[in-house]
């Protein structure tokens, strides 16, 4: 999987989640947007949504699943942080 496959998949996710948000809160597609801790764009049940709808597109387009998982979420250094890190998780996840 490619760096833009990655990028068009979470971005696709991002689209999906902002059409159940008002205007004022949607999710900027950028890859510094973001996820987790204090300045988070999102929240934790945002968050879930958002990370069902990659693990959807990914197995509908590419046949990988569990890609994403609980210790994601929770790691120190969690590939959550932002929709860059998260990108980079996949790649390396898929790989």
């Amino acid at each position: 999987m490619t760096r833009d496959d990655a990028l068009a998949v979470v971005f696709e996710a991002l689209e999906r989640v902002n059409t159940d948000l008002p205007p004022d809160l949607h999710l900027i597609k950028s890859i510094e947007t973001e996820l987790l801790g204090e300045n988070a764009a999102i929240d934790s049940l945002g968050l879930f949504i958002l990370l069902s709808a990659i693990e959807e597109q990914l197995a509908e387009k590419f046949g990988i699943t569990g890609v994403l998982g609980d210790d994601d979420i929770s790691a120190t250094e969690s590939p959550l942080r932002s929709v860059g890190t998260l990108v980079d998780h996949i790649i390396e996840a898929s790989g």
